[in-house]
């Protein structure tokens, strides 16, 4: 899941972008980097125990196919191993602009951080926390805050599942 307008729920229709072949097999092989570590470790008992599915690459490219464009910022609650982020900063995000929670604070420290930070993300992007727990949404995004299920910033006010953009 992803906080933008992937989803389009109750927004007019938008053109959406195409990413060429050649964006679509550097995410494909960023990925395949990772695919062996994004676990840490674990096996399938403890990941089927904590809920963990990472997205493939071939639907984290027809999500981020969603977008408009790739102006504004991307946030990730339940970011895992960071695949997503990945994807979104080699098809032309911002790293700047890119955030991520993720609930296991060893994936978090192992995988996610190095392998999103190494594409420019900075570290202070990356939080550990339960994206379902209010409190963990509690920080700033440039020029936005995240508080009580609400981004607020710029006069301008969104609920998730809207795209924050200046």
């Amino acid at each position: 899941m992803i906080i933008s307008c992937i989803m389009g729920m109750g927004q007019k229709k938008r053109k959406k972008m195409k990413l060429s072949e050649e964006i679509k097999k550097k995410i494909e092989e960023e990925y395949n980097t990772f695919v062996e570590h994004q676990y840490a470790g674990k096996d399938l008992k403890e990941r089927q125990k904590l809920g963990q599915f990472y997205t493939p690459p071939q639907l984290t490219i027809r999500m981020l196919e969603k977008y408009e464009d790739t102006n504004g910022s991307i946030i990730d609650p339940t970011c895992g191993a960071g695949g997503l982020l990945a994807a979104a900063i080699i098809a032309g995000f911002d790293p700047k602009l890119c955030y991520g929670i993720e609930l296991d604070n060893e994936i978090l420290e192992k995988v996610t951080i190095p392998r999103l930070t190494q594409l420019g993300v900075p570290k202070e992007n990356l939080h550990h926390g339960d994206a379902l727990n209010k409190d963990c949404w509690d920080f700033s995004i440039k020029n936005y805050k995240f508080e009580n299920g609400k981004v607020t910033g710029d006069n301008k006010t969104c609920s998730f599942g809207a795209s924050i953009k200046k």
